[in-house]
């Protein structure tokens, strides 16, 4: 009886040995789908610039293109004409359109609403969404890089785990990101 008791101890002892080993090894990155993520050392992480993927789930599957500063779609001028009415998007992976084809996504329909309200193309809306980012991010990612087009409006896609994500090290794919502290 002791011998299968010592046994069964052993065993258990063994695989809770082995689980632990695991979760070392296959801890989360610490930057969200790293294909199309970097590291940033303000940021946590950003989109690679210049990048083309196939993102598929078994509810989409979309080709995500970012331009040369790793915004979602075409290059943007930091400068604007001076007929041209800008908005900008912020936002997590609501706001950037994860599993949407970019034509479709919420900021290119309001483009193509506005403009064809004015019989002119004068209003551009730049999607500044990355997902996993929370308001923290956002506001990091506005003041180093988004500011720099000179929006005329900027909207923030704010979702209710924004509150709770703000105070957290690390997003939910377990991405380390920025802590802000209140002095």
């Amino acid at each position: 009886y002791y011998k299968a008791a010592l046994l069964l101890c052993s065993v258990m002892m063994a695989a809770l040995m082995a689980e632990l080993v695991l979760r070392v090894m296959t801890e989360p990155s610490d930057v969200p789908r790293d294909l199309f993520y970097k590291y940033d050392s303000v940021l946590g992480w950003a989109k690679r610039a210049n990048i083309e993927e196939k993102i598929s789930a078994a509810e989409y599957s979309v080709m995500q293109r970012t331009n040369s500063k790793g915004i979602l779609g075409p290059e943007y001028s930091y400068e604007k004409n001076t007929n041209e009415y800008r908005v900008v998007t912020l936002g997590d992976s609501f706001a950037e359109g994860y599993s949407v084809e970019f034509g479709q996504l919420f900021s290119e329909v309001l483009k193509q609403t506005l403009n064809a309200e004015t019989g002119n193309e004068v209003y551009q809306v730049i999607n500044a969404g990355v997902g996993g980012y929370s308001t923290d991010q956002e506001l990091l990612y506005f003041e180093r890089e988004i500011k720099k087009y000179h929006p005329d409006m900027t909207v923030v896609m704010f979702y209710h785990n924004d509150v709770w994500v703000n105070s957290q090290p690390r997003n939910f794919g377990g991405g380390l990101k920025p802590l802000f502290k209140i002095d």
